[in-house]
């Protein structure tokens, strides 16, 4: 089961690799921001999931630091983390075609700080900040749908309700949205 879970671990991050470049190669040649992003959180995620591949396979009979606990490196978490929710952020903000810089860069912002909080608050054992720390993600992508269906449930103007059309048959099709 082990050699199974291995190999499976391997091949994604051999997958999210593979994807970061061919989505890296199709912003080359079509210049769409959305690939762009989209390359950068596959790379980012194949990166992190190569971490955890590390940690988790490759030293687990190696002696490790038992300040940390179950978290292997928090800061890593949270970098990775912050890196991911701005990927697929810029992604939301692209297709929203929404410009202004506190929208690009408040929401991550607010994510690391919360993040450093639950950190840094005491009481808190490492199973439950490891399991804040990846839940935090998930509700920042939560919010990111909802800001996504409102504003494309509330537009006004027909131009912009087909354009909203036209872009949502393109990235639909497009198999980085599977992630």
């Amino acid at each position: 089961m082990a050699a199974a879970t291995y190999s499976i671990a391997i091949c994604l991050v051999a997958a999210c690799i593979a994807s970061s470049f061919m989505a890296i190669s199709a912003y080359i040649a079509s210049r769409k921001k959305t690939l762009a992003y989209l390359g950068t959180f596959s790379a980012i995620y194949g990166v992190e999931q190569a971490l955890i591949l590390y940690n988790e396979y490759l030293t687990q009979n190696l002696p490790f630091n038992a300040e940390w606990g179950a978290m292997e490196d928090p800061f890593s978490h949270i970098v990775f983390g912050a890196a991911l929710c701005q990927s697929l952020w810029l992604v939301i903000l692209d297709f929203t075609n929404e410009n202004r810089w506190q929208w690009k860069y408040g929401p991550v912002l607010g994510f690391t700080a919360i993040s450093l909080l639950f950190y840094a608050a005491p009481g808190i054992d490492d199973a439950m900040r490891k399991w804040v720390l990846y839940s935090l993600r998930q509700f920042f992508l939560l919010g990111g749908s909802i800001f996504f269906w409102l504003r494309y449930l509330t537009v006004d103007s027909a131009p912009e309700k087909i354009r909203y059309r036209r872009k949502a048959l393109t990235s639909s099709c497009s198999p980085y949205w599977w992630f």
